[in-house]
């Protein structure tokens, strides 16, 4: 729909240990940041105007990079996730994973084998029972992992394997959570605060963004928030509102 309604290139990027990405390490910000930068270096060109759109963790590598001096990014759009280290996760988040570990290691009252008849559906049952999913676009997102991915009978484990190597990563959640330090920021290149225009989309459902807007300055000084009646999943929740919003923004800084 972008790259209709704007008649732009649209790059959907897969980041490492995401999609098709192979597994690799490390796995922090500035690393997947770095990443993103290199890519838009080498196949959109430096000095090309880009406006970067992330949701969840995501969101932090598109403010990230636009602290950045490599590149030329115009403006951000962070989908319910701050600039800043988030002391809780939201249960949408948690719960979910917790759930996919469950059926990868086949806890008890989560065993499903390889190739079973009706595989797919019995994970999509176990992620509905979980309350914090509210709509079936939230049980798809976090069943994709499984369903999207093909079942490898080769492996010794009979249970269900997930896209991302998830217990190779036991840090994941706190690497979720986390923001680089000024220190950090600066020690790989990059500036502590810009005045690229930034969109936040708060999930006014979600822990994640706090209400005080003002911590969101201290790095971007130059931001707007949009507040939508929704858990972390904005995009699944109010698809309408949401696209209006990133949109009206997107057009405002061509």
């Amino acid at each position: 729909m972008l790259a209709s309604d704007l008649d732009t290139d649209i790059y959907s990027i897969d980041l490492r240990n995401h999609g098709d990405s192979p597994m690799a390490r490390p796995y922090d910000y500035i690393t997947h940041t770095k990443d993103v930068i290199n890519f838009i270096r080498t196949k959109i060109g430096p000095e090309r105007p880009v406006q970067m759109i992330g949701f969840s963790l995501g969101g932090k590598i598109s403010l990230i990079s636009a602290l950045s001096d490599k590149v030329n990014v115009r403006s951000c759009t962070s989908i319910d996730i701050p600039p800043y280290e988030t002391p809780e996760l939201d249960d949408i988040l948690t719960v979910n994973y917790e759930t996919i570990l469950k059926i990868i290691n086949g806890e008890n009252g989560y065993q499903i084998k390889k190739g079973e008849p009706n595989w797919q559906g019995k994970v999509m049952n176990l992620l509905r029972a979980n309350k914090c999913n509210t709509n079936e676009g939230i049980v798809r997102y976090f069943a994709a992992g499984f369903v999207m991915n093909k079942v490898n009978k080769e492996k010794k484990d009979e249970f269900l394997d997930f896209k991302q190597p998830l217990n190779e990563m036991p840090d994941l959640l706190d690497q979720v959570k986390a923001w680089p330090t000024k220190e950090e920021l600066e020690a790989n290149g990059f500036k502590y605060q810009t005045q690229t225009p930034i969109l936040f989309c708060k999930a006014t459902e979600s822990p994640f963004i706090k209400r005080d807007y003002s911590l969101l300055g201290r790095q971007f000084p130059n931001y707007t928030v949009e507040e939508f009646n929704t858990s972390h999943n904005i995009a699944h929740e109010a698809p309408e509102q949401f696209y209006k919003a990133l949109l009206t923004f997107i057009k405002a800084h061509e």
